[in-house]
C-alpha cells in the first residue's frame, strides 16, 4: 500500500474509531443502537457491557497514548534545538543520554515508577497523584528517547542545505538560523514522529496496565480490561476480551499508518 493510501486509510479508521468511543455512551439507550452482544462486563457484571467498557477503555488508551506522545514529541524538539543551539558538546551530550534510555526496557521503567508512587503513597497519606496523570507522566518520561534522536537527525540534515548556508553567510546566528529558517522544515516531521509515538505509547500503557501497574480497575483502559477479565478467558469465556484485542489492534493500525505516510510526506517520498 502506497504512503497515500496508508495516510487515507489510517485517518478514516482513526476517526471511526474516536466517533465511536465517543458517541458510544450518550447513545447507548438509542432504540436504533442493536443490544452489545458480548453481554455484561465480568468485572462490572452489574453496570456495564463489554461493548460500553472497551470503547470507553480505548477512548482513554487514545487520550494516554495523545498527552505522552504529544508531551514527548514536544519535549523532543525543544532538547533537539537546545542541542543543537549550544553546540556539538551539547547535542552529543543529549545523543548519549538518549542512548542510556534505550539500554533500559520501557516496560521495567514504567513498573519502577508505577512500584515507586505506590510506595510513596504507602508512606505519605497525603500523596494521592491522578493515577492517569501519573501514566502520562511516566509514558513521557520513556518516550522521549526516539523522536530525540530523530528530530536531531533531521535538523543535523536540513544545516546542510544551500539556504542555511546562505543564512550564514549574512551573518544570521545559531538560534535564528535555527527557528526561522529550519524549524518550518520541520514541523511536519515533528507531527510524523507525534503520531508514530502514539501507538507505541498505547501499547506501553497497555501492557503495564495489564500486569497490574497502570491505571485501575474502575477508570479501565484497554489494557486494564484485558488485564482484570484474563482468568474468564482462561474459564472459556472467549467472547470477553476479542472486542478489546480488536480494537488496540485498529487503533494501533490506524495511527501507525497515518504517522507512516505522514513521516512519507514530510520526508519527500513519493506518495
Amino acid at each position: 500500500m502506497s504512503p497515500t493510501w496508508r495516510l487515507r486509510v489510517g485517518l478514516a479508521l482513526m476517526g471511526a474509531l474516536l466517533l465511536a468511543s465517543v458517541l458510544y455512551e450518550p447513545l447507548a439507550e438509542a432504540p436504533f443502537l442493536p443490544t452489545c452482544p458480548f453481554g455484561a462486563d465480568p468485572t462490572f457484571p452489574a453496570t456495564d457491557t463489554v461493548c460500553g467498557r472497551t470503547l470507553v477503555g480505548l477512548r482513554r488508551s487514545v487520550g494516554v497514548g495523545l498527552l505522552s506522545g504529544g508531551a514527548a514529541a514536544g519535549g523532543a524538539l525543544v532538547l533537539a534545538l537546545l542541542a543543537r543551539r549550544f553546540g556539538r558538546g551539547a547535542d552529543l551530550l543529549v545523543e548519549k543520554v538518549a542512548d542510556l534510555f534505550f539500554a533500559i526496557p520501557d516496560v521495567l521503567v514504567l513498573i519502577l515508577i508505577g512500584f515507586g508512587v505506590s510506595l510513596l503513597q504507602d508512606a505519605w497519606a497525603g500523596f494521592r497523584p491522578a493515577p492517569f496523570l501519573v501514566v502520562v507522566l511516566s509514558l513521557t518520561v520513556v518516550s522521549w528517547a526516539a523522536p530525540t534522536r530523530q528530530i536531531q537527525n533531521r535538523l543535523r540534515t536540513l544545516e546542510g542545505q544551500d539556504f542555511v548556508l546562505a543564512a550564514r553567510a549574512v551573518g544570521a546566528g545559531r538560534w535564528r538560523i535555527l527557528v526561522r529558517h529550519l524549524l518550518p522544515f520541520a514541523w511536519d516531521y515533528v507531527l510524523a514522529i507525534f503520531l508514530l509515538r502514539v501507538p507505541a505509547t498505547i501499547l506501553a500503557e497497555s501492557t503495564v496496565s495489564f500486569l497490574g501497574f497502570g491505571l485501575p480497575a474502575r477508570e479501565a483502559s484497554l489494557g486494564t480490561f484485558i488485564g482484570l477479565n484474563y482468568t474468564t478467558l482462561m474459564r472459556g469465556a472467549w467472547g470477553v476480551l476479542p472486542p478489546a484485542l480488536l480494537l488496540l489492534f485498529l487503533v494501533v493500525i490506524a495511527f501507525q499508518w497515518t504517522g507512516q505516510g505522514a513521516l512519507a510526506r514530510a520526508s519527500g517520498r513519493s506518495a
